[in-house]
């Protein structure tokens, strides 16, 4: 594959991996969240089952301090952006959501509109 040559993008100058190869890690993670799914609803309902509510607190209590929490977040949030910007490109972020058009897109689903138009901020924010 080539290198990405549009300046506007995130990859310039960048080769991408080929999409079967991103389609195979997608599915490995997938195959991978649901076993882990899998063993975490199987702990808690063997917790549950034991009915001890001391034992439940374990759920509120998290180990790691909030600033910790929210810079993970951050990164799963870019790499969301990265897996995006790979399948669907760049145009869905430069629309006018506010637009009927663009809305008709998506069956005027509010949410999506929502979605798109916090997905734009945020890639706002990250190229200032």
């Amino acid at each position: 594959m080539a290198a990405i040559e549009d300046r506007d993008s995130a990859w310039y100058g960048i080769k991408p991996v080929p999409r079967m190869i991103q389609n195979q890690l997608g599915h490995l993670l997938e195959l991978n969240m649901i076993e882990l799914d899998r063993k975490i609803l199987k702990g808690v309902q063997a917790l549950m089952e034991k009915r001890e509510r001391r034992m439940w607190l374990g759920f509120w209590i998290h180990p790691s301090k909030p600033s910790a929490l929210i810079d993970e977040a951050v990164v799963s949030c870019n790499s969301l952006l990265s897996h995006f910007h790979c399948m669907i490109g760049r145009k869905p972020l430069d629309l006018n959501w506010d637009d009927q058009k663009s809305g008709d897109m998506v069956d005027n689903d509010p949410n999506v509109v929502k979605s798109m138009k916090a997905l734009q901020a945020y890639v706002l924010r990250l190229s200032k």
